[in-house]
């Protein structure tokens, strides 16, 4: 099935929420399904997207459920007959992957900031410093310019 909604950052309505591993490392996730907002009112499409629990995501994926306002202490809260979401408006930003699909994920949550990595000016200095050298060095070249004839009896029309 083509993509239906153009790639972009969308106001989202959640419809549920549950729990559920991949088949094929087992990797636990939350899924929501929602529906994106048009400019025109409700979208006409639900949609999923996932929250993995992982080592690596797990403080990422705690702060965006906080930013949608749950604030318990444990993840059983989040089943059937606890905690729900339906009705929390989020954003979340629909891609399109190479096939085509719609591919969509929650944007960076509002209390995680980015961290400047060190080092990384430094490999790219190793990598390209040449490069930025010989830029820096050459002067851009001006086009040359076009002085118009003097006399107009060589102009053919």
């Amino acid at each position: 099935m083509p993509s239906y909604y153009d790639v972009g950052l969308y106001r989202c309505i959640v419809k549920t929420h549950g729990f559920d591993v991949s088949e094929k490392k087992r990797t636990p996730c939350l899924w929501f399904r929602f529906t994106p907002m048009t400019s025109d009112g409700e979208g006409d499409y639900d949609r999923e997207t996932r929250l993995w629990l992982t080592d690596k995501t797990i403080d990422r994926t705690i702060l965006r459920l906080r930013d949608m306002g749950w604030s318990g202490a444990a993840f059983q809260e989040l089943e059937p007959g606890g905690h729900t979401f339906r009705g929390v408006e989020v954003e979340l930003f629909c891609a399109h992957n190479p096939e085509g699909y719609e591919d969509w994920q929650f944007p960076a949550p509002t209390g995680q900031v980015s961290q400047p990595k060190l080092g990384v000016a430094r490999k790219l200095d190793a990598l390209y410093g040449r490069a930025l050298q010989r830029g820096a060095a050459a002067k851009p070249k001006r086009p040359a310019e076009t002085v118009p004839p003097e006399n107009n009896d060589d102009v053919p029309f």
